[in-house]
Parts: structure tokens; sequence; C-alpha cells
């Protein structure tokens, strides 16, 4: 019995003796960008320059504003999904995620018939409109992106 103890003592000790000398778990790191975020921002300063922002208006975004209603007061009810445009003409007022729009903001409203008229403004809305569908699909957000595609499939 006596040899019994020491064992277990010796076992409590090289247990304990382990468990000090084992290193502490490093620090977690900052945790990164959402990605969907920085795909915002990404497809945004590649189109920086698409707009035509001749005839824009200005919004200030108040309590209870979506940038869905915002769009379709603006733009019409069948023009929901031009909500990018809106948010791509607002990139100076930091604004990068749609689903983010906070009282106080300032958003840059497009004219839709200026920048659709003209040639060069429609190609490249239409193709900034599949690279933003794109980010949708990374946010698992499969109909936004379809009708974003399908918009772009008429301009």
């Amino acid at each position: 019995m006596k040899n019994f103890l020491y064992v277990m003592v010796i076992f409590v000790i090289a247990v304990f003796a382990v468990s000090c000398s084992t290193p502490a778990p490093s620090p977690e790191p900052d945790p990164a960008p959402a990605p969907q975020q920085e795909s915002f921002e990404q497809v945004y300063e590649a189109y920086a320059d698409t707009l035509i922002l001749d005839g824009a208006l200005n919004h200030t975004v108040v309590r209870g504003n979506t940038l869905s209603e915002i769009t379709q007061a603006e733009y019409g009810e069948n023009n929901l999904y031009y909500f990018p445009l809106i948010m791509l003409a607002s990139q100076t007022a930091g604004i990068s995620d749609p689903d983010l729009i906070m009282p106080g903001m300032e958003l840059t409203i497009p004219d839709l018939s200026t920048n659709l008229n003209n040639p060069g403004s429609r190609s490249q809305i239409k193709s900034f409109l599949e690279k933003i569908a794109g980010v949708y699909d990374r946010k698992n957000q499969a109909a936004t992106a379809q009708n974003l595609r399908d918009l772009a499939a008429t301009l």
C-alpha cells in the first residue's frame, strides 16, 4: 500500500510539472474584416469612375430608411435592384455595405436615365451589377444575386 501511495504522489507531481511547463496558448489574432465587406469595397473601387453624376441628388438617411425604400422612391417600384448604383455613387461617404446604412449618412443618387442612356456608362453598369451579384453569392443571398444578374442581362 505504501508503494501505491508513492506511485500516486509521483504521478500527481509529474502531471503537475508537465502542465506547468506547457506554454500558454498565444492570443488570438484580431479578426479579419468580413469577406463580404472587402468584396463590396473591392468592386466599388474597381468601378469608382463608372457613373455619370451630373444631375445626381443627395439624400440624408433618416431613422427607418432602408436602401430598398430609397431606391424605389427615386427610381420607381420596378427598379429596386438598381440600389448598388446608389452605393457606388456614395462611396465618398464611407458607405460600403448596402445592408448597413445608418441615420445621418449622405447618399448620392445618380440620375438613372442619364446613366442608362449613355452606352459607355450602361456597359459599365452591366458589368458592375454582375460583379456585385458575385458578392451577394458569397453572402449566401442567392435571390438578390440572381435578381442583379437578371437586371444586368437586360442592359
